[in-house]
């Protein structure tokens, strides 16, 4: 009788074991992806503000003075040419899902003006302006959420799509 009952404990103990691992597992791959964003100068080098990340937005607007161009990538790789922005439009709205970007639009006062071509599987873009940027505000589901200030010397943005750590 004892052996039955500790062949059915560790037969028991194991397929707990294998199920924690299998949650434990999916848990894992299923870790929340979020726009970050870098702000860089007239040099390309970053600024003291630092790595600004919001893991719960799904859109990021920002707002630049003077003309600019948009240049995406697929995990860093640039892809395609830079993308000028529409005459008078000084804003864009980028929105993303499951880590990858999919949409962008060129705005002035708030109304769409277009939007540049994405690349497949986009997960970050480097936006250049020729007179610098204004705040960057991330928003979840519509709802604006917080504001990243950009230092007077910003006139360079690089997004990307980054795993919660």
């Amino acid at each position: 009788m004892p052996i039955g009952f500790t062949r059915k404990r560790h037969f028991y103990f194991g397929i707990a074991v294998w199920s924690a691992f299998m949650v434990s597992s999916s848990a894992l791959n299923a870790q929340v992806i979020g726009p970050c964003i870098q702000f860089l100068d007239q040099n390309g080098a970053p600024t003291h503000e630092g790595l600004k990340c919001d893991f719960s937005a799904d859109s990021v607007t920002v707002k630049f003075f003077g003309g600019g161009s948009i240049r995406f990538s697929v995990n860093g790789v640039i892809t395609g040419n830079a993308q000028p922005n529409p005459p008078r439009v000084h804003e864009f709205t980028a929105t993303f899902t499951n880590g990858t970007i999919t949409g962008f639009t060129w705005k002035n006062a708030g109304k769409p003006q277009g939007s540049p071509d994405i690349p497949p599987g986009a997960t970050d873009f480097h936006f250049i302006s020729e007179s610098g940027l204004n705040p960057v505000t991330f928003s979840t589901n519509g709802e604006r959420g917080g504001t990243a200030r950009p230092p007077l010397t910003t006139v360079q943005i690089e997004l990307f799509l980054a795993k919660q750590p």
